[in-house]
């Protein structure tokens, strides 16, 4: 599945016509270049990536993906890969789309190869396809140096821009495994201003996956390198698995995307399927179980009451009272509840049941 590239180290500068390195550009070029003209404003950056129908990600920007080990951050992933090929299956929340066949590049540093290749066939799986597009670039690269990795990421980039004219994103799960030490401010400042740059040179966006340091209830990960990808990413995508099994998809500091833990996307385990598939938020969960409840409630005010004699307004609320044990007050909230899910009706002043 993975495709064999040879490579050598790309040279920061394009060399000039002459074959001599062009000259440094001149720092009063390099501000007129970049001040704000208020006649020239940039275009609106173009949604690339959508979570839960909010945008978390767009061109020139990194993005983070947190989450403890074994949350499902690579099933998170192969929802983000598959939702660039015009999905038939469940992507978990994620979309995209990729009209033009821009690349993807996906780097994993972390797995081995048989679990590389798993999860790749999973991402597959989602998008309903057998085999993957030309323009998908997955690389195993857990025994690559950490040196060479960085070196690879900017030479597929170059190559995949030149054979398909775009960058549709790249994913690096595992930024950790691109420096030497995460606790390091220097090496991790520069890491992080580096994965900047390339989003902003190839007009994509650079999604960078991060352990949780073990234990953390607060989302905190590892070292300066955690600190500063979060300061400087577009989106800080945190995952949570609770008891049952459920792993939780929401934004943390994020520049534009508000998706809370109650509303974002949340997915399990399925032994038929043999892969994490979507479940409902927790609040539709809620929302499900509190329309239970109230059904319940209005199923036991109309026991004995025959359909065509009904319940006046007064009748329902001391019902509601004597069953629940409330005051009045309460009470109007469990009727307003309960007739605006449409549980009860009401005609020629009488309620019954919908």
């Amino acid at each position: 599945m993975s495709r064999i590239i040879t490579y050598s180290p790309a040279p920061e500068a394009t060399t000039a016509s002459n074959g001599s390195a062009p000259a440094p550009e001149a720092p009063a070029d390099m501000l007129a270049a970049r001040r704000f003209n208020a006649a020239t404003p940039p275009p609106k950056p173009r949604p690339i990536y959508t979570l839960a129908g909010s945008t978390v990600a767009t061109q020139g920007n990194i993005q983070a993906i947190t989450g403890q080990a074994k949350s499902g951050k690579s099933a998170l992933l192969s929802g983000f890969m598959a939702s660039t090929m015009t999905p038939t299956g469940d992507t978990l929340g994620v979309s995209s789309s990729n009209p033009d066949g821009a690349a993807v590049i996906h780097f994993d540093t972390e797995q081995s190869r048989y679990d590389h290749h798993r999860a790749i066939l999973q991402a597959l799986g989602r998008a309903g396809r057998q085999a993957p597009p030309d323009w998908l670039y997955s690389y195993s690269l857990a025994d690559v140096t950490i040196d060479g990795r960085l070196i690879l990421l900017r030479h597929q980039l170059d190559a995949a821009r030149k054979a398909h004219g775009a960058i549709h994103s790249a994913i690096i799960d595992g930024i950790g495994d691109l420096c030497y030490d995460p606790n390091d401010s220097k090496e991790a400042f520069a890491l992080v201003a580096e994965l900047h740059k390339l989003a902003i040179d190839f007009d994509t966006t650079i999604l960078c996956v991060l352990h949780e340091n073990p234990g953390s209830e607060t989302g905190k990960t590892r070292g300066h390198l955690g600190s500063q990808l979060e300061r400087k990413a577009e989106s800080n995508l945190r995952m949570t698995k609770d008891a049952d099994g459920i792993t939780a998809v929401f934004t943390a500091n994020s520049r534009h995307a508000s998706i809370s833990k109650e509303q974002g996307p949340r997915f399990a385990w399925n032994d038929e399927e043999a892969m994490h598939v979507s479940v409902q938020t927790t609040a539709a969960t809620k929302t499900d179980a509190k329309r239970e409840r109230l059904e319940e409630l209005a199923r036991q005010i109309f026991a004995s009451v025959p359909d065509a004699v009904g319940l006046t307004w007064t009748q329902v609320h001391e019902q509601i009272e004597q069953l629940e044990g409330i005051v009045r007050a309460t009470a109007r909230k469990r009727f307003d509840a309960i007739r605006n899910l449409k549980i009860i009706r009401e005609s020629g002043g009488k309620y019954r049941l919908a």
